[in-house]
C-alpha cells in the first residue's frame, strides 16, 4: 500500500528550535514535474528562508524523488542516487527511517480499501495492529516489506517520530526542518505535534504533494 506524502510542518517552541513543514511525497512525478517544481518553490519561497532550510526524507525511492525536486527547487541538492545512504554533496538533505511508510501487516500490497479498514481500527484502539497476511487466510509471502507480520499501530509510529522530533530538535537550532514522507507517517505526525488524540491522526491528512505547516 502506498500513500505519499510531501510533510511540511512548523513546531515553534522556543526561539532556537527548529520549526517543522511537511510535505506529502507523490508516487509518480511526470509528467507534471516542472509544475510541481515551480509550485513548491513558489510555496517554500513565501513560507521560509531558503537558506535556513534542511530536508529530511523517508528512505523508500518514491520519496527521495519527490524531496529531491522540491530541495532543488531551492537550490538544495538531493540524493544522485535514490539507492544512496548518505548525500555527500549537500548536508542539509537527509534520509532517515523513522519517517519510513507505516507497516500495514497482512493489507501490505493489497487493495487501498483497507486503509479505511485500518483508520477505523485506529479510531477505536490507537494500540491495534493489522494482523499478518497468514493470520487472515493470505498467503504469507513476503513483498514491499512482507505480508507475514504485524502491522505498526498509531502508538508505533508515534514512538519513532517523537524520537525524531528530538534528534532533529537537538541538531537544528534556528533551522526550518522539511519532513518528505507517507501519508499515515505525516497525519500522525501532526497529531503528535499538535495533541488532540492519536486515534483521530487522518484529520490531518494532507493531498498528494501538498505542503503545510505542521
Amino acid at each position: 500500500m502506498s500513500f505519499v506524502s510531501f510533510f511540511l510542518a512548523t513546531l515553534s517552541f522556543f526561539q532556537t528550535k527548529p520549526c517543522f513543514f511537511c510535505l506529502l511525497c507523490v508516487d509518480f512525478l511526470p509528467p507534471k514535474t516542472p509544475q510541481k517544481s515551480l509550485r513548491w518553490k513558489r510555496e517554500l519561497g513565501e513560507t521560509i528562508d531558503p537558506s535556513t532550510l534542511v530536508v529530511v526524507a523517508s528512505p523508500f525511492a518514491r520519496t527521495l524523488e519527490t524531496a529531491t525536486l522540491a530541495s532543488s527547487a531551492v537550490g538544495i541538492k538531493g540524493f544522485q542516487n535514490v539507492s544512496d545512504e548518505h548525500n555527500d554533496e549537500d548536508a542539509r538533505f537527509s534520509a532517515d527511517e523513522a519517517l519510513r511508510e507505516r507497516h500495514f501487516g497482512g493489507f501490505e500490497l493489497q487493495s487501498h480499501d483497507h486503509y479505511r479498514t485500518v483508520w477505523v481500527e485506529d479510531a477505536r484502539d490507537v494500540n491495534w495492529r493489522a494482523p499478518p497476511a497468514s493470520a487472515r487466510g493470505g498467503d504469507g509471502k513476503e513483498g514491499g516489506g512482507g505480508g507475514d507480520r504485524e502491522g505498526e499501530s498509531v502508538v508505533d509510529v508515534a514512538a519513532r517520530l517523537r524520537a525524531l522530533f528530538a534528534r532533529l530538535e537537538a541538531t537544528y537550532s534556528n533551522k526550518n526542518v522539511l519532513l518528505v514522507a507517507h501519508g499515515d507517517t505525516l497525519s500522525i505526525a501532526t497529531a503528535v505535534a499538535r495533541g488532540g488524540g492519536l486515534g483521530r491522526h487522518r484529520e490531518h491528512a494532507q493531498d498528494t504533494g501538498e505542503l503545510r505547516k505542521l
